[in-house]
């Protein structure tokens, strides 16, 4: 699901979970399986994987409506975190689950199981009114 976020936000988690034929979420690495979130600007989007990988810690709602539940294993997981300072902008993450020897995983059907991209969004908050300022720039006494 795309995020927006703010620069100097920091502990956002993220996780890359699997679903079965069925759509249940919670499908394990298998031995030899290696699961990996990456950014495509490291500098802006930093991303700190868990090692192992945390289950979700909270209900995710998928953009298509399916709830991952909160305990659900991951196949990694990790913070992401945004530099003060960072530009707007728009940032690709992509999860993967890659064999130990970096080939694709292939799903029951002999099929690659794709690379999941999503989006970051770096997005200022914009600041809001806290009082009122000056009303006359020259003031006169009388």
């Amino acid at each position: 699901m795309p995020l927006k976020i703010a620069p100097g936000m920091s502990g956002e988690h993220v996780f890359l979970v699997g679903f079965d034929d069925d759509g249940k979420p919670g499908v394990a690495l298998l031995s030899g399986q290696v699961g990996n979130i990456v950014s495509a600007d490291p500098v802006n989007v930093v991303i700190v994987l868990d090692s192992p990988s945390l289950p979700t810690d909270v209900d995710i709602k998928q953009d298509d409506g399916t709830v991952v539940p909160a305990g659900t294993v991951s196949q990694a997981s990790g913070m992401l975190s945004i530099p003060p300072g960072a530009p707007n902008s728009t940032v690709n993450v992509t999860g993967s689950v890659r064999n130990s020897d970096g080939t694709q995983v292939l799903d029951d059907t002999g099929a690659p199981v794709g690379d999941l991209v999503d989006v970051v969004t770096i997005q200022a908050t914009p600041k809001l009114l806290k009082r009122e300022g000056v009303l006359f720039s020259n003031a006169s006494s009388a």
